[in-house]
């Protein structure tokens, strides 16, 4: 059969190159769908404990979904929000066709989930029943360019208008944070897969990264003093709160210093906590433990309990930021992930010199610094590679000074 007779969906295979692309992009096996359904019976009947029989619970197939997006053509939400990722990664005359069809799913991002979100919100019985009962009747497949009486009836719910139902979604949807799409291959992740909030720091060149932690699990050991830490832990900017202009990040920091003084406050009586239970356990025979300060630092946590705000600094060029934070206003972004490789270069004195490639930064074509320098590339390792070093008296530069 030649190639030309073929459907698009399956010409691509026979392309240069196509092997490659289908290891890059597995399709999803049975056995992973086989999983989902038996997961999603399993948390329908679950739901149905908690809230009453199984009546409560309705379970939206995709099928229905997918009829919805279609009727709504939410595609069209995306399109103009990611017009620029479309266009570098789709060919701009034949390819971009696909990509303003309002019949194709865009998932260039993670908004899209978001969308998947809103119609699962949106549909009901209704709906479901009645694709059922078209379907029967041998309505396969719907026509909603033609305006008829059933793609009427598929359109949005509470009486608004499909353009008028877009257009609130397309103003929710930008406001959204977008999170990272994680590269899962087996070379490496670009990114850690975690979000943090962050501030504008105190210092030109940092962040300041927020993440809560339990109050209980404040590492307090036993090579350094107690109280040390904790005021490390807890009173870390106190000194410099006046130097912060986010209110949020000033509440913050107030919030961990009152933790602070409960834990001090705390100290006496999870000193007669200890003190009780060695009694309990000698009386039960049992061996007591040592009452320490560090022990009692820890016993004292764990009666405040509740959640810290961890706070640290962090270089700006070290930090992956998806929305930058100002004085006023906080960011977010993620912690950068795997090294891509170590570049040698030689410096004005000829000495061997060394600077770390973040995958995140080469994938973003960020110049190295030893190149702004006026350096040069001498050689590129990559994690696996064997090197041979000479060390003969004459090279210079892998003297030890």
């Amino acid at each position: 059969m030649q190639k030309k007779h073929l459907p698009r969906e399956k010409a691509w295979r026979f392309h240069r190159g196509s092997f490659e692309e289908f290891l890059e992009k597995k399709p999803m096996s049975k056995r992973f769908e086989t999983d989902n359904s038996y997961i999603s019976k399993i948390a329908a009947k679950y739901l149905s404990c908690l809230f009453g029989g199984s009546s409560k619970i309705f379970c939206v197939k995709g099928f229905l979904t997918a009829q919805l997006r279609i009727a709504w053509e939410t595609a069209t939400i995306m399109i103009p929000l990611a017009k620029s990722i479309i266009l570098d990664k789709l060919n701009k005359d034949k390819d971009l066709y696909y990509a303003n069809n309002s019949l194709k799913k865009i998932r260039i991002d993670n908004r899209h989930h978001a969308l998947d979100a809103i119609i699962i919100a949106y549909a009901n019985r209704g709906y479901h029943n009645f694709l059922n009962r078209t379907s029967a009747i041998g309505h396969k497949k719907i026509n909603y360019d033609k305006k008829n009486w059933i793609s009427n009836i598929l359109r949005p719910p509470g009486n608004k208008s499909l353009e008028h139902f877009k257009l609130s979604l397309r103003e929710w949807i930008k406001k959204a944070n977008i999170s990272v799409k994680h590269d899962h291959n087996t070379n490496g992740e670009l990114i850690k897969k975690t979000a943090y909030k962050i501030y504008s720091g105190v210092k030109e060149n940092e962040y300041i990264i927020a993440t809560f932690k339990r109050v209980s699990e404040i590492g307090i050991k036993f090579k350094e003093k107690p109280q040390y830490i904790l005021e490390q832990t807890l009173c870390k900017y106190v000194d410099i709160l006046s130097l912060i202009k986010n209110k949020e990040l000033k509440k913050r920091i107030k919030d961990n210093n009152d933790i602070y003084n409960k834990v001090k406050d705390n100290l006496s009586k999870a000193e007669q906590e200890l003190e009780e239970s060695n009694r309990k356990a000698k009386d039960e025979g049992k061996k007591p433990q040592e009452i320490t300060d560090n022990l009692i630092y820890r016993k004292a946590c764990d009666m405040v309990g509740g959640k810290y705000v961890h706070l640290e600094n962090k270089i700006q060029n070290k930090f992956f930021t998806l929305k930058h934070p100002k004085e006023t206003e906080s960011g977010f972004g993620y912690d950068t992930g795997d090294n891509l490789s170590l570049d040698l270069y030689h410096d004005k004195n000829g000495k061997l010199c060394g600077e770390i490639i973040r995958k995140i930064d080469f994938n973003k074509n960020k110049i190295p610094n030893y190149k702004n320098e006026g350096y040069s590339l001498l050689e590129r390792i990559y994690q696996g590679d064997t090197l041979e070093t000479d060390i003969n008296e004459n090279k210079y530069s892998l003297k030890i000074k």
